[in-house]
């Protein structure tokens, strides 16, 4: 999945990751801010539509080509179908991580037997963390 690729990238570029020098300490410090970002997303909240508007059509759009640049902290992802019009979006850390949890939690249900790379939870750890800084 290039989209998983993508927010992987946005995620490994975030300031305070690059800035660690170790892999251990940036993995540490990615999993920290992702799971501070997803703590404060509401995920039982229903998703609330205005009208029944689709900007794309009312038929499902097949995703042909995603580009996007890391601008600072902001991730400009566009996806686009192979004809018609797609959609752009800015996408901050926190939405990153939100969004990557909502697609692991879709993968996951979904069986759709594809490795999520990135997308799994880190693993459970019952070692001692070690001090960083």
């Amino acid at each position: 999945m290039l989209l998983v690729k993508v927010l992987s990238d946005h995620r490994a570029r975030d300031p305070d990751v690059v800035t660690q020098h170790t892999p251990q300490a940036k993995e540490a410090v990615q999993s920290f801010k992702q799971e501070q970002a997803v703590a404060g997303a509401d995920f039982k909240q229903q998703f609330s539509q205005d009208g029944n508007e689709y900007p794309l059509g009312a038929d499902f759009v097949l995703a042909h080509k995603i580009t996007y640049k890391i601008e600072g902290a902001n991730l400009h992802l566009a996806i686009q179908p192979k004809e018609g019009q797609g959609i752009n979006m800015v996408l901050s850390q926190d939405i990153n991580a939100t969004v990557t949890r909502l697609l692991a939690t879709a993968v996951g249900q979904a069986d759709w037997r594809i490795d999520g790379g990135s997308l799994a939870e880190p693993p459970a750890t019952t070692e001692v963390p070690s001090v960083i800084n």
